[in-house]
């Protein structure tokens, strides 16, 4: 449904790529790659119009964010949350993580669409 029959979609993908990962007859390598690729498409299912675009991934569809130009892709998965937490996405990553694992295992992070106190 959410697929152009003549393209395919991270919907589709989701759904072929898995029987890649498990067949023994395809070399490791890609094996490998297929599951790297599993992992990149449930991380990018989220981003906006990325459904029905698995060429493009929403490259190219220009927009304003911050006061400054960029396209979708970039604004969803890096501007956003460097605007958010502050920093550069790439050379502030493993900081990102650290602090973000910290914070999860002394339960200083909490979910503010999870209400609290149940449980």
């Amino acid at each position: 449904r959410e697929c152009k029959r003549d393209q395919g979609c991270i919907v589709s993908a989701l759904v072929n790529t898995p029987s890649r990962v498990i067949d023994k007859e395809v070399f490791r390598y890609e094996r490998d790659m297929a599951l790297k690729f599993i992992i990149h498409f449930i991380s990018d299912i989220h981003q906006p119009i990325h459904i029905g675009d698995l060429l493009h991934g929403d490259n190219g569809k220009g927009m304003t964010f911050n006061g400054r130009g960029n396209d979708l892709h970039r604004v969803w998965e890096s501007a956003i949350p460097e605007k958010h937490i502050g920093g550069n996405a790439i050379r502030n990553a493993t900081a990102w993580l650290d602090n973000l694992r910290t914070e999860i295992e002394t339960s200083k992070f909490n979910d503010p669409s999870v209400k609290q106190g149940w449980t």
